[in-house]
């Protein structure tokens, strides 16, 4: 039987993905993001858009994301992104708003497909994929 953390995670997952307005290209699943990160994981580029406390905090990230909080700066992309044109780039946040918003801003600077994770962090825990937790 389900516990109380995982309905609520499903329940709030389930109406934050429903109330995006989004394309499928501009989305790719937590399941998605999770083989491809096994099977070629240099084939992406992780920013995590949440806030260097929600990076860090007890909840962890996605091994291998760079914490880029939104708002950022457009000086900031660069200096995050070496990105090459046959990479993807993967936005990431709690729960897909803050990634849909910062996804126009980092494809305007990168030669790169550009996503947000479908979902966000809360999706990414739903299916148990690894998370790194800092010390």
């Amino acid at each position: 039987m389900p516990n109380a953390r995982t309905i609520l995670l499903g329940a709030a997952a389930a109406l934050l993905t429903a109330s995006g307005c989004r394309r499928p290209s501009d989305r790719i699943s937590p399941d998605a993001l999770a083989a491809g990160l096994q099977d070629d994981p240099a084939r992406f580029v992780l920013l995590d858009v949440r806030s260097a406390r929600e990076y860090r905090g007890r909840w962890g990230h996605i091994p291998g994301a760079i914490s880029t909080p939104w708002p950022m700066s457009p000086d900031d992309l660069p200096a995050a992104l070496n990105v090459g044109p046959d990479q993807t780039v993967v936005l990431i946040c709690l729960s897909g708003h803050r990634s849909r918003w910062g996804l126009a801003a980092v494809r305007e600077r990168v030669a790169a497909s550009v996503v947000d994770l479908e979902g966000g962090m809360i999706a990414w825990w739903q299916g148990e994929h690894p998370v790194a937790v800092a010390d």
